[in-house]
């Protein structure tokens, strides 16, 4: 039988860290049903390690785990990839790139019994010192990494709420090419997502996957939860699951993630978070260390250097800067500044600040710019350079065809986090459209969408069916008009 996985020979390591049997039954089954041959690791039927292609093992899996369960010396030999590497194949309907799926056995942070630098340095901090907590308003969008990936699976001794059969009558799989629109749930899984989160930096595992799983069979579902009641006949989806999402469409939130919040290790591993390059993962790490402020951070990095990452140093060392707010005049000097330039290199290109100083707010987190242009492709790198010749722009942070994170300051002023967004010229009002925000108001347009069958996005308003465009906008009120949704001025939509 010829597919996608026709060639492959895969073995599939189950039954460790939380990686089941049945999870793994499911993946064997999908990639012989696409011309692969999987064999799950114990079975009787299984071949010589060394003959398999590729392992599939769980992400969490560590190099000495692996070592010991293959009984392979240098585990480094072996192909070894995430389990999404699968399912990321099989919804695009072809073979993924490995290299974006291998798992990644880095050097673990040194710890201080084998440090006595670092046992100094940390009894230096006084790290358990009491301080003054900081509120979470929203934990998932301090995270830098999204969690609950479509490929989690719950551990032996956590019952999981994934449905094993999934039933076509109510799951369907994501169509590749509209990936990105096809959870009609965003509502209860975006609440459900920031509790699977804190339970992941408390390291409550078996919680964390059951809640991952939770959240991949809404995604899957091809219908909107509108009553906890639809989800009951429904294989897994059990009275305790279907009382959470009761209380979601109630209130809209979850009790269970305000008060988990307010556990100390939250809020410090939140406080470690903001900083830029920080992820959840890293900011864990950073806490299991013993480190609990940005203070503790920055003693560390001072004697840690290798650890971080060159963004990471870069966000550790203009943290103070970077966390200021910035005033409404300010931003308008720095976009005054940046148009001039992008003037000279390109006349015809439209430009507009976005973000919360066009909401009108007097105090900006950033600057958000979005440029509309005939070359897209070829824009940034000129605009860059002359914002670096000119002294404005410091650092460059990521730096894409359309998109760029850098740091820029005026002279006697604080640093300040810049980000560019490159569309082409007839995208240009959807883009402003998004990147004015507020991130509210963007669900409310996206909803309304998805009610009658479109998908909205930064380059278009887009028949979910089809794919095909809608709409030729040229101002923002055109997308909203034909959306049917009210007109609100800028200050409004700050909700």
């Amino acid at each position: 039988m010829s597919g996608i996985f026709s060639g492959f020979n895969i073995l599939i390591l189950s039954k460790i860290l939380g990686f089941t049997g049945t999870s793994a039954s499911i993946i064997k089954n999908k990639i012989e049903e696409h011309g692969g041959s999987a064999d799950i690791f114990g079975s009787r039927n299984i071949k010589d390690i060394k003959s398999y292609t590729i392992v599939i093992a769980p992400e969490n899996a560590t190099e000495e785990i692996l070592s010991q369960k293959l009984n392979i010396t240098n585990i480094k030999d072996m192909t070894i990839v995430k389990p999404e590497w699968a399912h990321s194949s099989i919804v695009a309907k072809k073979i993924q790139p490995i290299e974006n799926f291998k798992l990644k056995f880095n050097e673990k942070m040194p710890s201080r019994e084998s440090s006595p630098s670092i046992k100094r340095k940390a009894e230096e901090l006084e790290v358990g010192k009491p301080r003054k907590p900081s509120i979470i308003d929203n934990f998932s969008q301090s995270s830098r990494k999204s969690v609950g990936s479509d490929w989690v699976f719950s551990s032996p001794e956590e019952p999981s709420d994934l449905p094993i059969n999934m039933n076509p009558e109510f799951f369907q799989p994501p169509d590749p090419s509209r990936i990105k629109s096809s959870n009609l749930n965003s509502h209860i899984t975006d609440e459900l997502e920031k509790l699977q989160k804190l339970y992941e930096i408390l390291d409550d595992r078996g919680r964390s996957v059951t809640y991952a799983n939770t959240i991949r069979s809404l995604k899957l579902l091809n219908f909107k939860v509108t009553d906890a009641e639809q989800l009951k006949k429904i294989k897994g989806f059990g009275i305790k699951t279907r009382n959470k999402v009761a209380e979601i469409l109630q209130k809209g939130y979850l009790d269970k993630t305000v008060s988990l919040s307010k556990e100390p290790q939250i809020q410090a591993i939140n406080e470690i978070s903001q900083i830029y390059g920080f992820g959840s993962k890293t900011a864990i790490d950073l806490y299991k260390h013993g480190l609990r402020t940005i203070q503790d951070v920055k003693k560390f990095a001072e004697i840690n250097r290798d650890y971080f990452s060159e963004i990471q140093l870069t966000g550790i060392e203009l943290y103070d800067d970077l966390i200021q707010k910035i005033p409404r005049e300010e931003v308008e000097r720095i976009g005054s500044i940046i148009k001039a330039q992008l003037k000279l290199i390109e006349p015809k290109s439209e430009f507009e600040l976005c973000g919360s100083y066009r909401r009108g707010r007097e105090l900006c987190g950033d600057i958000d710019i979005v440029i509309g242009t005939k070359h897209k492709d070829r824009l940034l790198p000129f605009l860059i350079t002359s914002l670096k010749a000119i002294g404005l722009l410091t650092h460059s942070f990521t730096n894409t065809s359309e998109k760029f994170t850098g740091v820029v300051k005026l002279e006697g002023k604080p640093h300040r986090q810049l980000d560019f967004f490159v569309c082409n010229i007839e995208e240009t009002p959807y883009a402003i459209l998004y990147f004015t925000g507020s991130s509210n108001y963007n669900r409310l347009l996206r909803l309304e969408a998805e009610k009658k069958g479109y998908h909205l996005s930064n380059t278009g308003l887009y028949n979910r069916s089809t794919g095909q465009k809608l709409i030729n906008a040229t101002t923002e009120d055109d997308i909203i008009r034909f959306l049917g949704f009210p007109i609100l001025s800028l200050q409004e939509r700050d909700v």
